[in-house]
């Protein structure tokens, strides 16, 4: 049995591979977030840094920092945009800017790099509970596909 959304069938399985996906694209992210807690630092500067939004019809607007910043490793430059592994976005635009903010182009800051490969960098080295939302969405997701794979009666079409 397939859900039905708005007219639209969603077969089981493609529930199972969407959850899986999201679960292991957070967990990866969650992975590099603690692993960047150990990642040496050297000194980087802002390039440019700013908020987008992005709106729909079926929900408000979500605000996003962007920042871009220089650094050099062993004499290599390299150019990013990571903050963190952390979701930045939000639906208060305030705190995109507050945190867009704390990066005024051409301040001088720590980058964090992976050491075997330096354009991999970031700027905040947090785990935070952020950190553990997509993965945490995903294993819903899963969860939820694996309830209707097994007991279709779960989601009945009316």
């Amino acid at each position: 049995m397939a859900i039905r959304i708005e007219n639209v069938r969603v077969p089981p399985p493609v529930i199972l591979a969407i959850g899986l996906l999201v679960l292991a694209w957070g967990a990866h992210n969650l992975i590099q977030a603690g692993a960047s807690r150990n990642w040496p630092s050297v000194q980087g500067t802002v390039v440019r840094s700013s908020v987008t939004s992005t709106s729909s019809r079926t929900s408000s607007s979500e605000y996003t920092p962007k920042v871009e910043y220089n650094y050099e490793v062993d004499g290599k430059e390299y150019r990013n945009n990571r903050i963190s592994f952390a979701p930045k976005s939000t639906s208060s635009r305030s705190e995109a800017e507050s945190i867009a903010g704390k990066y005024a182009p051409g301040k001088t800051l720590p980058v964090y790099y992976a050491p075997g490969d330096p354009k991999r960098s970031v700027l905040e080295r947090e785990v935070s509970l952020r950190t553990y939302v997509v993965p945490a969405a995903g294993l819903v997701i899963l969860l939820f596909g694996v309830a209707v794979y097994v007991r279709p009666s779960l989601i009945r079409s009316r």
